[in-house]
């Protein structure tokens, strides 16, 4: 069917290591970022979706923010059945 939507899910890793750490009063070291998703209509070239996820990344030691400190989501989209760059 040319109206058909599909359901889209990214699946996606972080590596928060090279990130800014501010210690806070509970001495966590904690890390705010946003990442955006981007959904391109490869025939047209124009962006046709977006989303965007703000993260906190918290840990309890500087050394976890260094070491092994990979973040692991997802983030699902509804689009028409056509072919799509992210």
């Amino acid at each position: 069917m040319e109206n058909e939507k599909i359901g889209l899910r990214i699946y996606f890793s972080i590596d928060g290591s090279p990130f800014m750490y501010d210690k806070n009063n509970e001495n966590q070291y904690s890390s705010d970022i946003e990442v955006i998703f981007q959904i391109i209509d490869v025939d047209i070239q124009k962006e046709i979706s977006r989303d965007f996820l703000e993260l906190n990344i918290l840990k309890n030691t500087f050394v976890e923010t260094k070491v092994d400190n990979y973040y692991y989501g997802d983030i699902n989209f509804e689009l028409p059945n056509k072919s799509y760059a992210l």
